[in-house]
């Protein structure tokens, strides 16, 4: 849907030793010596890029992305070629090497007392940029440490661990992404291996203005089998992600080498679960290590020895005081070594817990549809970790891709600009859309996937460039351009478009016969939908936004009539190749779409479309009153019936409505934010978030702020006809064209980047299988580092062994506010979903199951508990009642059987 999600899937190729910028930049250029000098003369106090090094170090190479050095990250060369200053303060004699260094010397790449100078390795930068240099090629510096000045290629199969010291200039710099990869002399042009994350094997997983050891095992390079260890030539860097804008910064790094010691790496994920009799500490430890035990202490003292085979202490309750903040940390040890202490902050809460009753009815109301579990553009690993149902090729870019040449155009997410294409003649395994089916299949997901319909798709180049819409060549004075000749499209000071532009510049005319050629293949390639291939297809993406999102190719936006059109052509296209595939029509991006057309937001006349903010009340719903004044979904839906029985087939099986809920309500300082935009924790917000789940189902549900309801027209016509949100579009759908089912394959929930976005995303598709939808499909899932993350698996996978809640949807009532619970027959078990929304108060729960259980286990997703979901049980159960307790803040699936 959005730029932020394009980026995340576009990759860069670096060519470690060769010095040039990654695609599509200009190599950067060390300032002359000269001007260097006169800055270090001018500087008052510190140090900084800008400074002239007082040496280089010639075993290495730099280089960074921007515009001829002027824009985009500079990093500080040397004066004749890219290698690195050296600065002082390097690391003691003491911490050179280790014992292993004695039978593999030429496995030490750099250390500063090497050449008698006490300098570090520097790697300097500055991240420049501009209104104008805004795009994510700036942020990116890189540099590579070769093992002696000559560059030649050293033997290091048999090393277990890459170590250095690292130092950064300011504690604050924990966002910015400072990885290392492997690089080979295997052939002309080498093989890397995949990049590591420094900080991710730092002591106390984070740099720090104190010299900090990184001990990496060899394990961790991903790909790491595509390099030749016994011919590796240089260890890179990349600095990359978010750092400060405009400001000098450095890393340094020092005693860097190879060693086959036996060394211990720090335990990851240490997380804690509170149980009735003391409480447990959990750990993650990567395998592989000589370790004897784990020391587990509490605020400094040793709590705890626990042999190396677990990875999980029970400590006692009284050793943690009520209200007050405990540190506990665990470290490997062995007879020689330990590693540096990762720990978590534990508080006991002090306060009772609350009681409640959630009963579970034994009359299955519905069977919840295995398409709930939805994401989009996820990988395969996510799938297979969570068990995600169905995976969606779709958003902005879809719109405009063209199968043939494998690329697309970004609209106004990125200037306008064609991705890259692929030359003609490449094989369609090489492309795009087959390895993402490829991919998703052999991942265990279906596969949703959106075929472009709109009027033009984008252009392939011969040459490899990229076409864009307002080029500056044809259109020099933009408000803001990309620093390589493609503009934003709109005229200086950003408040007025440039229309009639020519779509032919960037675009080739689309058709249902050139779309059919991409479903044929899909077929050939995978099978059709009745086998294991692509099951569903879905009519393009967010129509309706096309004036805005697509205005280059689509300026006029789209009537009723246009989406009934388009949807009827295609869909009849895709049902005449693959008879047994699902279409999903429609793809709304919201409510207005619901309501009415681009035509109802615009003044009559050739140039309506250049004003959208300026049409009349009288205009305003014209096309909308031409259709019986109804909602454009019921038009759409009455539309695409009349045409299914004329073809004699159903085209539409699925309608498909993207929900970004437009609630707001004010926080602990004032503001209004959107309550599912990514907010962090937040007393007066948070409460709120959860609250405005009840959107989805709840008709007594009153929002606190919403432009859908400020007025009395805009409540009339977008507030209350769609809500409670499902409820309702159910019933428009099943009024309209019955038997068609209804999906959200984008959605958002909130704060998916913080904890209780865990929680909401819990509770929302709790939500989808109460209220029986067909599809949901997330628009952002992330992986194990993300909370939404868990939510997803809790539901999938929830045991790491494939145990997922699903089966026929039971109804359960709870008796306390805080307590949501959703319940399923599933198989010969009941699964109960219960969370607690409140922070600091656990509550005391007696489950009254249907019928008797003779043992239970639960799972459990908690803040403290880190990344992981915690098993308990299994244990007795007791007839109908099963009493657990739910954690303040947290959910857990108990399996009763």
């Amino acid at each position: 849907m959005n730029i932020q999600n394009w980026i995340a899937r576009s990759t860069w190729s670096l060519f470690p030793a060769v010095l040039v910028a990654s695609a599509g930049a200009a190599s950067c250029l060390a300032p002359p010596i000269a001007e260097m000098q006169a800055k270090q003369a001018a500087a008052a106090k510190g140090e900084s890029a800008d400074r002239a090094p007082t040496a280089f170090y010639d075993a290495s190479w730099a280089d960074c992305s921007g515009k001829d050095g002027k824009g985009g990250t500079k990093i500080t060369t040397g004066p004749a070629k890219n290698i690195l200053p050296l600065r002082e303060d390097g690391v003691g004699k003491k911490t050179k090497g280790d014992a292993s260094l004695k039978a593999h010397p030429d496995w030490f790449l750099f250390h500063s007392l090497n050449n008698g100078s006490g300098k570090a390795l520097a790697f300097e930068w500055k991240w420049t940029t501009t209104k104008d240099d805004k795009f994510f090629g700036n942020m990116w510096a890189g540099a590579g440490l070769a093992f002696n000045a000559s560059w030649a290629n050293v033997n290091i199969a048999e090393a277990k661990y890459l170590v250095m010291y690292v130092k950064a200039i300011r504690d604050d710099l924990n966002d910015m992404e400072f990885t290392v990869k492997l690089h080979d002399a295997a052939n002309d042009k080498g093989q890397t291996s995949g990049k590591v994350n420094l900080k991710t094997y730092a002591e106390g997983k984070k740099f720090s203005t104190d010299w900090t050891r990184v001990v990496i095992p060899m394990k961790a390079f991903a790909e790491g089998d595509k390099v030749d260890l016994t011919k590796v030539k240089t260890v890179d860097f990349d600095l990359a992600g978010k750092y400060p804008e405009n400001e000098s910064l450095w890393v340094r790094v020092d005693n860097v080498y190879f060693s086959d010691a036996e060394m211990l790496t720090p335990v990851e994920n240490v997380g804690f679960a509170i149980a009735k009799d003391g409480v447990r500490i959990l750990w993650d430890k990567t395998p592989g290590e000589k370790i004897e035990k784990f020391v587990v202490a509490i605020d400094g003292k040793e709590a705890a020895t626990v042999e190396s085979s677990k990875h999980e202490a029970k400590l006692p309750l009284a050793a943690f005081p009520a209200k007050s903040e405990h540190r506990v940390t665990v470290v490997a040890a062995n007879a020689k070594e330990s590693s540096s202490p990762q720990g978590t902050k534990v508080v006991v809460p002090s306060g009772a817990p609350e009681a409640a009753t959630v009963a579970v009815d034994g009359k299955p109301l519905h069977q919840i549809s295995p398409y709930l579990f939805g994401s989009n553009f996820m990988s395969p690993d996510a799938i297979k970790e969570t068990n995600t149902t169905i995976n969606r090729w779709g958003g902005n870019t879809t719109t405009t891709y063209n199968w043939k040449t494998d690329n697309d155009n970004k609209g106004n997410d990125w200037f306008f600009l064609d991705d890259f294409s692929k030359p003609e003649g490449t094989p369609e395994t090489e492309k795009g859309y087959y390895k993402f089916i490829k991919n998703t299949l052999e991942a265990g997901a279906d596969v949703n996937f959106s075929i472009a319909t709109g009027p033009y798709i984008a252009k392939g180049h011969p040459s490899g460039g990229r076409y864009c819409s307002y080029p500056t060549s044809k259109y020099p004075e933009q408000d803001k351009t990309d620093g390589q000749g493609c503009g934003n499209g709109l005229k200086p000071g950003g408040k007025e478009k440039i229309w009639d532009n020519d779509p032919n510049l960037a675009f080739i005319p689309n058709s249902p016969e050139y779309q059919k050629g991409l479903v044929e293949n899909i077929k050939k390639l995978f099978g059709g939908a009745a086998g294991k291939g692509v099951k569903f297809y879905t009519m393009d993406n967010e129509p309706g936004l096309w004036h805005d999102s697509h205005r280059d190719a689509v300026p006029k936006g789209i009537s009723t009539d246009d989406l009934i059109d388009f949807n009827v052509k295609y869909a009849s296209m895709v049902k005449s190749v693959d008879p047994d595939a699902k279409v999903i029509g429609m793809a709304a991006w919201g409510v207005l779409e619901l309501a009415g057309s681009n035509l109802d937001m615009t003044p009559p006349g050739p140039d309506g479309f250049k004003h959208y903010d300026k049409v009349s009340p009288a205009d305003k719903w014209r096309d909308r009153k031409a259709h019986g004044n109804q909602p454009q979904l019921v038009s759409f839906l009455k539309g695409v019936k009349a045409a299914s029985e004329k073809a004699g087939k159903r085209l539409i099986d699925v309608v498909d409505i993207h929900w970004y809920p437009e609630t707001y309500g004010k926080d602990s300082k004032g503001d209004r934010p959107r309550l599912s935009e990514n907010l962090s924790f937040d007393p007066v917000a948070a409460p709120k978030q959860f609250d405005a789940v009840r959107e989805w189902y709840d008709p007594t549900y009153k929002v606190e702020w919403s432009w859908t309801a400020e007025s009395d027209d805009n409540r009339k016509m977008l507030w209350d006809p769609f809500h409670p949100v499902i409820p309702a579009l159910k019933k428009m759908i099943e009024e309209a064209y019955p038997g068609t089912k209804l999906a959200f394959n984008e959605y958002a929930t909130g704060s998916q980047d913080h904890y209780h976005g865990a929680l909401i995303r819990a509770a929302v598709l709790g939500v989808f299988m109460q209220e029986d939808v067909y599809m949901a499909q997330n628009w952002y899932q992330g992986d194990s580092k993300q909370p939404t993350y868990w939510a997803q698996r809790l539901y999938g996978n929830f045991d790491g062994k494939g145990g997922k809640v699903r089966g026929k949807f039971l109804k359960s009532t709870s008796s306390h506010k805080d307590l949501m619970s959703f319940a399923t027959d599933n198989g010969g078990k009941k699964d109960v979903v219960l969370i607690n929304k409140n922070p600091t108060t656990p509550i005391n729960v007696t489950v009254k199951l249907p019928a008797a259980a003779k043992s239970f286990m639960t799972y459990a997703l908690g803040e403290g508990v880190g990344q992981r979901i915690v098993e308990s049980g299994p244990e007795p159960a007791k007839g109908q009642e099963i009493s657990v307790q739910v954690p303040a803040f947290s959910a857990l699936v108990l399996v009763a059987q």
